[in-house]
């Protein structure tokens, strides 16, 4: 389950349960690695600018609202801001790597 699609489980459902699924294990289960950039790339796009659309209409109370995330041994409780801050720190991260290829090229 991608990080959008979580986002979209905790504003549908109330109060969900949801695995806490790496990025990295994610990505191996996806087989993305494997796939054309191009078309992975528009297929990120797409799902991306899917979930900022719906974002963008959210009310205060919606970026509250929260699911149980659990991995072995432990479990812990995060809204739907908290989930999100953490995707674009991610992302960020990704920029930084980008930034580097693209100045060293």
């Amino acid at each position: 389950m991608s990080g959008g699609d979580c986002i979209a489980v905790m504003l549908d459902h109330d109060h969900p349960t949801l695995p806490d699924i790496h990025p990295r294990t994610w990505i191996k289960k996806t087989g993305y690695s494997r796939l054309d950039f191009h078309k992975s790339l528009k297929a990120f796009n797409h799902q991306r600018d899917g979930l900022l659309k719906r974002l963008a209409t959210l009310k205060d109370e919606d970026w509250l609202r929260a699911a149980t995330i659990v991995k072995p041994l432990k479990s812990r409780e995060q809204t739907v801001f908290h989930y999100v801050r953490r995707m674009a720190k991610h992302e960020k991260e990704h920029w930084v790597q980008f930034e580097s290829l693209i100045n060293n090229l």
